[in-house]
């Protein structure tokens, strides 16, 4: 069952604000439902029922203000959503190796094929961030495959550097 503890900090940041300044959190809910087409006797009435109940006021806040949801998902759910991604976009570059050992060789350069379909599976799951971090789908594409990228560099640039590391602390030397 989904819990109140997800965006723990912006809730405990409202309950303090609420705390401190309770008019400028006031003023807060009056803009926002100001916003929203409230006016005169309507929106006083709204700032009324909302700052009542501070539980009601925080909860308000942290989905207006933060746009955070008031229910973390269930674990589980979270859990598997992100084991079937992860599974799916890491096979993505083993197709070419998978499909020329079962069906035969089909692709004469795997490890190429291999790099075109990791390079755009990073694209399209830089796309798809875009529609939630609210960026240009074409920009979040570039943005993520450029960080695969960078990470692929990184990791064969700091190779050399940690087994030199771990043979000199295999040898006694601390590092």
């Amino acid at each position: 069952m989904p819990t109140r503890t997800f965006g723990i900090a912006p809730r405990l940041q409202e309950y303090e604000h609420i705390r401190v300044f309770p008019e400028g959190e006031r003023e807060e809910i009056r803009q926002i439902f100001a916003r929203k087409g409230f006016e005169g006797e309507e929106l006083e009435r709204a700032v009324d029922v909302i700052t009542a109940d501070v539980e009601r006021w925080v909860d308000t806040m942290v989905q207006e203000e933060h746009g955070l949801p008031l229910a973390s998902p269930e674990p589980k759910k979270a859990a598997l959503a992100t084991f079937v991604a992860f599974a799916g976009a890491g096979a993505v570059p083993l197709v070419p190796f998978l499909w020329n050992w079962l069906v035969g060789p089909t692709f004469d350069v795997p490890f190429l094929w291999s790099a075109v379909g990791a390079a755009l599976t990073f694209f399209g799951v830089g796309s798809l961030k875009g529609r939630f971090v609210e960026q240009r789908w074409l920009s979040a594409g570039a943005e993520t495959l450029m960080n695969g990228r960078r990470s692929r560099r990184d990791r064969l640039w700091h190779r050399p550097a940690a087994e030199e590391s771990r043979r000199l602390t295999s040898a006694g030397v601390r590092t």
